[in-house]
């Protein structure tokens, strides 16, 4: 891209500057009519804007591209915390790429930006985040949260025997976990 960019602008400067087409030029003391100006300025116009985009390259990048984990951890809490659900999601997806997939803080990250892509109406990514953690180390504390919130997430897909098998899962490996606690909750409750 930067070949062809660079290409481009000596062409362009070759057409501009070093094809003098027309009168030749006038000799010295004598004025250049205003019309020759003009349509070499407008010849112009295709380098200067190559360049331009040419020079975009160099400008750095936003903020959000920011890879340090704790900055987007603490921002993805924010957003979630204010319901900026896709903001959450996005500061969440960074951080958890920037944490080893082993790590706990992944599957925490994980689980943030699918509990925000779900509350966005979003299941389909939402469940793609929450397979990620249940796909991943069984060890990690956020497996639980993943497996409840993964079964909502293929509900709302209409997966209902996927979202019972991992129902399933989540009292089978975490009887005692609050996260079954609200399963139990759930089927309490009578149906609206």
């Amino acid at each position: 891209g930067l070949l062809l960019a660079l290409g481009a602008a000596a062409g362009g400067l070759w057409w501009t500057v070093g094809r003098r087409r027309g009168p030749p030029a006038p000799p010295r003391g004598e004025d250049i009519p205003s019309a020759d100006v003009a349509a070499r300025l407008l010849r112009s116009v295709p380098l200067l804007l190559v360049m331009a985009l040419a020079a975009t390259r160099l400008v750095p990048a936003p903020a959000m591209e920011s890879r340090d984990g704790d900055e987007l951890y603490e921002r993805a809490s924010k957003a979630f915390a204010a319901g900026a659900w896709r903001d959450a999601a996005e500061y969440a997806r960074l951080g958890a790429e920037a944490e080893s997939t082993e790590d706990a803080r992944n599957a925490e990250l994980r689980c943030v930006q699918g509990e925000a892509l779900l509350r966005a109406g979003h299941p389909r990514a939402a469940l793609e985040a929450f397979t990620a953690v249940v796909e991943g180390s069984a060890r990690v504390p956020h497996r639980a949260q993943a497996l409840y919130s993964g079964a909502r997430a293929r509900e709302a897909l209409g997966r209902v025997e996927g979202a019972a098998e991992w129902r399933r899962w989540l009292r089978a490996e975490f009887p005692d976990n609050p996260w079954t606690g609200r399963l139990q909750d759930e089927a309490a409750e009578p149906p609206p």
